[in-house]
């Protein structure tokens, strides 16, 4: 199978508003997806209401796990090692918020397992691939409303 060329990158030179930022995250998140055949809408309204409703440091960061899971899922394709995206990226975004997970869940989930992980506000910190083929809410709703 040929590698998909992924030059969706979107680079913030000047200074953008938080909100601009999310909606270019989203669209790239979504297109990267698209890719896997995941047909997500990155939201529903430009307005992001729910991204808004966060304080700002919830608002950046949320960016930043865009961010960094944009970034995954364009290099893990890139490689076409894709299917090692759940353990990475869960892994990540423990070690950033600096929860204390036993490694040996990492070696039981697979890429069909659906997968979510919270944190104590109600956001997701964290989903698979496949959760995303059974959902019906936009990439803004599940990654800043909190449930």
């Amino acid at each position: 199978m040929d590698k998909p060329n992924l030059k969706i990158g979107f680079e913030f030179s000047a200074p953008y508003a938080l909100t601009e930022q999310f909606a270019m995250l989203l669209q790239e998140m979504s297109a990267l997806v698209r890719v896997h055949g995941i047909e997500t809408a990155a939201y529903e309204s430009p307005l992001l209401p729910h991204f808004n409703a966060l304080s700002i440091d919830d608002q950046i960061l949320r960016i930043e796990d865009l961010k960094e899971s944009n970034t995954l899922i364009r290099d893990l394709t890139a490689s076409g090692e894709i299917e090692t995206y759940n353990r990475r990226l869960a892994w990540s975004m423990a070690k950033r918020r600096g929860l204390v997970v036993r490694s040996d869940i990492f070696s039981k989930m697979s890429e069909t397992d659906i997968i979510e992980v919270w944190d104590t506000k109600g956001m997701q910190i964290f989903n698979s691939f496949e959760l995303l083929k059974h959902l019906s809410y936009t990439l803004e709703e599940i990654c800043a409303f909190p449930f």
